[in-house]
């Protein structure tokens, strides 16, 4: 327990320094303070080869094995300096975001560009439980780099400060960098199939288009049956000395839909969104007019793509914190292409 209390002590105080020292920003370009490098593991071993090789040189009185230890070592120093500038003066700017369904993986975009005529090769991106993204600049003076992330929870997603790195090009060092591209995505319920349910707690397939027992149109007929409207009966077939049969009419429901959080009682909370969800995504796709009814803020009828992000981002929300690997700082708007 004390070991897990310092450790999160340290975690914190590195955070908030980190933040002083590369604070988040939309676009940030890497400078000498926002650079780090350090040697990497073969540097470490090359490092202890040439120590090695030193003392055995001193020790033997080998003039070739003391400029051998000396040439390498001077690599090793002009390496510093090329991994540096490998990473230095690169911009990183956050790209447009595809937002997803709980349990899919969102793409977020990091856009890099280079300045003048310095190229990049072996720039590593790497965001915490994403896959890893590569990139080189030489040809291009900007790409853009796509970054899949799991999302396994529905709220707006950060991901938290990026990893940049490179280890060219000798690969005995390592320049990284840790930035917050201040971007979010918003991760939306899983959508499960279901009967719409309408406010008088009936079930139908496809929502309230139509009233079965309506008067407006003809729909065609169906054998008499005891208790049927008289008014109903077509009377000309029965003078031709056919069965008695009945007219069957429908009446059109509003174009106003409502999916009501009421409608599924008995269901916990993330099933009910996912139902929403559903018939959200069905209703758009059909370009009908409809509202959204949850707890706290109804979403009023509308259509168009605008009002699907809005509901989906409604249910995406609804009683949940931002879901992020890192909640070290506020809420950000994020840029965002339709996915669904």
């Amino acid at each position: 327990m004390l070991v897990k209390r310092i450790r999160n002590s340290i975690d914190e105080k590195f955070e908030k320094w980190l933040r002083r020292r590369i604070p988040a920003s939309s676009s940030i370009t890497l400078s000498q303070k926002r650079v780090f490098i350090f040697p990497s593991k073969a540097g470490f071993f090359f490092g202890g080869t040439l120590a090695a090789s030193f003392v055995g040189g001193i020790n033997y009185a080998n003039s070739l094995i003391l400029a051998l230890t000396f040439f390498l070592s001077s690599v090793f120093v002009v390496s510093i300096l090329h991994t540096f500038r490998n990473l230095s003066g690169l911009t990183i700017a956050s790209g447009t975001v595809e937002p997803c369904f709980a349990g899919e993986s969102a793409v977020f975009y990091v856009e890099l560009c280079r300045h003048g005529s310095r190229t990049y090769e072996g720039i590593h991106l790497f965001w915490e439980g994403g896959a890893e993204g590569r990139a080189d600049l030489v040809d291009l003076t900007e790409v853009s780099v796509p970054m899949f992330l799991p999302a396994n929870q529905r709220g707006l997603f950060r991901p938290g400060r990026l990893r940049i790195e490179t280890k060219f090009p000798v690969g005995l060092l390592r320049a990284w960098s840790w930035i917050d591209l201040d971007v979010s995505c918003y991760i939306y319920p899983q959508p499960v199939k279901n009967e719409y349910i309408t406010n008088d707690g009936v079930g139908v397939d496809e929502g309230p288009v139509t009233n079965p027992n309506g008067s407006d149109d003809f729909v065609g007929h169906q054998q008499y049956q005891t208790g049927d409207s008289l008014n109903h009966v077509d009377w000309k077939i029965l003078a031709r000395g056919q069965p008695l049969y009945t007219k069957s009419f429908v009446s059109h429901g509003d174009d106003e839909t409502w999916l009501d959080w009421a409608n599924y009682p008995g269901l916990d909370v993330e099933m009910r969104l996912s139902y929403l969800c559903f018939w959200v995504l069905r209703l758009s796709e059909k370009n009908r007019v409809f509202g959204l009814r949850i707890p706290g803020n109804p979403i009023g009828p509308n259509c168009g793509n605008v009002h699907k992000m809005q509901c989906l981002q409604m249910l995406a929300t609804y009683n949940t914190r931002i879901n992020s690997q890192t909640q070290t700082h506020s809420h950000s708007h994020s840029q965002t292409v339709d996915k669904t």
